[in-house]
Parts: C-alpha cells; structure tokens; sequence
C-alpha cells in the first residue's frame, strides 16, 4: 500500500531521466568550475566567456538539423506514399502503362530528400566545426 502510494507521487520523477541528468550535469559543471577557479583563475574566465558562445552555436546548429530532418522525414513520407499507391493499384497501373510516371515521381521525392540529407552534412560540418574553431581561437588567444 505504501508502495503504491510512492510509486504514485513519484513515479513520473522515476520513469523519467531528465531530471537526474539535470541534477548530474548542474553539479558536474559547479564543481568543475570552482576546482577551476581555485586552480587557474584566468583560465576559468575565459571559458566562463566562451562557454555561453558554444552553447548558442550548439542552439543553432541544433534547430537547424531539427527542421532539416523534419523536411527530410516529409519527403520520405513523400516517396513511401508514391510506392504505397503504386503497389496497391498496380493493375491500373499496369493496364495504363503508367510505370515511368510512378519511377519519376517517385525519384524526384527521393531526389529532394537526397539534397536536404547533403545540407543535413554540411550543417553537421559547420557546427562542428564552428564549435572546435571558436574553442581553438579562444585557446590560443588567451593562454
């Protein structure tokens, strides 16, 4: 019975990770960051001023993949209908020998999701790399 009880007030605080890993992480960071302050303190200011940088680069890199591969996963969708409605009228399809309009339709769905997976890449790329040049160039201009 008291279990149950328990099990009632905290269960969603038990199912779910977040928010230990938020506990975790918060005092990941506190603690590094006084271990860094007493150890190099002119170290520990600079990344106080870079790490907020990171984290909007990390924003924007991050909802950019978010809408792209929303896009990417609707032309899928697209592409997955046009063999869908292909398979399931093939004999009109057949009787009207209508084949190539459905492997056009169905390469040009497949086409455009080609291009949003080569921006997927190159928006993977520039965050990355973004991320690792502005941490380099706060490193060897103030160490």
């Amino acid at each position: 019975m008291v279990l149950q009880r328990l099990l009632v007030f905290h269960g969603p605080l038990v199912r779910t990770e977040k928010l230990g890993n938020f506990i975790h992480y918060l005092g990941t960071f506190i603690s590094g960051f006084t271990v860094g302050v007493s150890a190099v303190w002119q170290l520990a200011l600079v990344t106080l001023v870079a790490v907020p940088m990171i984290a909007v680069i990390g924003a924007i890199h991050t909802t950019t993949l978010a809408k792209l591969s929303a896009k990417s996963q609707e032309a899928l969708s697209q592409a997955g209908n046009i063999v869908e409605q292909t398979v399931v009228q093939m004999k009109v399809v057949l009787a009207f020998v209508d084949e190539n309009r459905a492997l056009q339709g169905y390469s040009s769905a497949l086409r455009i999701a080609q291009k949003l997976g080569y921006k997927t890449g190159f928006v993977k790329g520039m965050g990355l790399g973004a991320t690792l040049l502005f941490s380099a160039a706060m490193l060897f201009c103030f160490v």
